[in-house]
């Protein structure tokens, strides 16, 4: 019965989010654009939502499967990764591949998406280009806090956690 329920809840928000503009350009922000998700293992929507880590005070922002998105300093507000290609393997970026929202305390808003020179589209919050850390095995690990000075969790305001 709840199996039930919880599959006409997705056909529901499928079809709701069916209902919006076909056309989007990838420099617009919106509260769906496209799948967050850093592996192959996202199989629809996702949503950025807040977490709870004993590292931090307060809530950080994470993937659906509670993993902690960080920023990378040096991309600044640039719309293209600059990751160096020796990172790429630890630090994944959030693709969108589908659908992409914003839980409760996120704002619509500040949420875009930005294509890469592969084609594939980046998952941007509050103008930073958003990724996930390897050695974060466990959700609301935040094992890439800080490392090399340039890698931070985000708060709900969109902000550089320090």
């Amino acid at each position: 019965m709840m199996s039930r329920r919880f599959s006409a809840l997705v056909v529901g928000l499928v079809l709701l989010g069916a209902c919006g503009s076909s056309s989007w350009n990838s420099a617009s922000k919106s509260s769906t654009t496209s799948t967050t998700r850093s592996s192959s293992r996202a199989r629809g929507g996702s949503t950025l939502q807040i977490v709870r880590s004993k590292r931090f005070r307060g809530p950080v922002i994470a993937n659906t499967w509670k993993r902690t998105v960080y920023m990378y300093l040096r991309d600044g507000s640039a719309k293209t990764s600059r990751v160096p290609a020796s990172l790429k393997k630890s630090w994944q970026r959030v693709l969108a591949v589908r659908t992409v929202t914003v839980g409760p305390y996120l704002s619509r808003s500040k949420l875009a998406l930005y294509k890469q020179p592969n084609g594939q589209e980046q998952v941007s919050y509050n103008g930073h280009l958003l990724y996930t850390f390897n050695g974060d095995r466990q959700p609301g690990d935040a094992k890439g806090q800080g490392l090399g000075k340039v890698w931070f969790a985000l708060s709900a305001s969109g902000e550089k956690v320090s």
